[in-house]
């Protein structure tokens, strides 16, 4: 198989299984059609981004690494991104409960993600070298991190978009998305940018995959607790303000709540988040060397990798089911007695 279709599929079918999963979890999925625009509008928005940065101040990654992960990627990326999936969410009129926007933050993000992994795998073929560990890499980290992202800033449009507080209610909850977001992607960045100036290497990128490791734990909770609140609706669209203020009420991103995910995970879930990563990158790897070179033993390699790795990440999702677990009485009580006494929101 030839090089521009090992980038094509490196580069798309990690993203496009992120996608898949989360739609699969969609209690009332939303259109195929809707789902795939989603994403290649998210393969284009590197557009946006490139608008947004030519406003930011110049500066170089080696000279302000953490400057230059705020203002060359967190922000350009991430606000770019927040604004093309307000304005999915605002236009379409298939959007109709939090979890749809949870599912177009998912499909953009990924889609940009794509995006970026053809790029740094041109890069890598320019150079004279073999662009499959580069996507090997990025499936995992770069492409499951964005994605994360994704499904947060999606949860807070969502927040927004059905909350009911008017166009300050949908900026607040914007805001609040792109400050986790922005935070979460500085840091990630910032600490493998100033990990390439040489010092203490080894931690910086330790604490780098602690983020991703984080993002996803928080980006998990988030669309359990989404797809909860959808046990509260007879229909698509049914109880979305009632979603929305319960979705927000609950949201895991407080003090708390990150205190709580924290100490669920200590070292031990950030350990096994780690080797989940590990591991489906090597399956992404291998069965890329397999397309490559059609040998066999890269396939059952590529297979067992995969095996191990969904093990792994079946531990990492638990994880945020016991963090999940500690405030699901509170969280089906409220739908329960909201029902029960009919004490909905107007609308909802």
């Amino acid at each position: 198989m030839n090089s521009f279709a090992i980038v094509t599929l490196g580069a798309a079918i990690p993203s496009l299984m992120l996608v898949y999963l989360v739609q699969q979890l969609d209690r009332f999925r939303e259109p195929l059609g809707h789902v795939v625009t989603a994403f290649v509008l998210g393969c284009l928005s590197p557009i946006i981004t490139l608008l947004i940065s030519g406003l930011m101040p110049e500066t170089t990654q080696q000279a302000h690494p953490w400057y230059y992960a705020l203002t060359a990627a967190a922000i350009p990326e991430e606000l770019g991104r927040a604004l093309l999936l307000a304005w999915i969410c605002t236009r379409w009129e298939e959007v109709r409960e939090p979890f749809d926007c949870i599912v177009y933050g998912v499909a953009v993000w990924a889609g940009f993600a794509a995006t970026e992994n053809v790029l740094y795998a041109a890069q890598t073929l320019s150079e004279g070298d073999s662009p499959i560990a580069i996507l090997s890499m990025r499936a995992s980290l770069c492409t499951l991190g964005h994605s994360a992202w994704g499904l947060i800033m999606g949860a807070y449009v969502g927040i927004g978009r059905f909350g009911g507080g008017g166009s300050d209610g949908r900026v607040r909850a914007l805001l609040r998305g792109l400050l986790i977001t922005i935070t979460l992607h500085m840091l990630y960045d910032g600490l493998l940018m100033s990990a390439q100036s040489g010092s203490r290497v080894v931690p910086k990128v330790l604490l780098a995959l602690s983020v991703d490791a984080l993002s996803v734990v928080l980006a998990a909770l988030f669309l359990i607790r989404a797809r909860a609140l959808q046990d509260a609706a007879d229909h698509e669209g049914h109880r979305s303000l009632f979603q929305s203020e319960l979705l927000k009420r609950h949201a895991p991103d407080s003090v708390m709540g990150l205190y709580d995910i924290i100490r669920h995970m200590h070292i031990g879930g950030v350990l096994r988040t780690l080797l989940a990563m590990f591991f489906s990158s090597m399956s992404v790897g291998s069965a890329l060397a397999g397309l490559q070179s059609f040998r066999l033993l890269f396939f059952v390699v590529s297979f067992l990798a995969g095996v191990v790795g969904v093990r792994l990440w079946r531990g990492v999702i638990a994880i945020a089911l016991r963090v999940h677990e500690e405030t699901e009485r509170e969280l089906r009580s409220d739908i329960a007695h909201a029902v029960r006494h009919n004490e909905l929101p107007p609308g909802a």
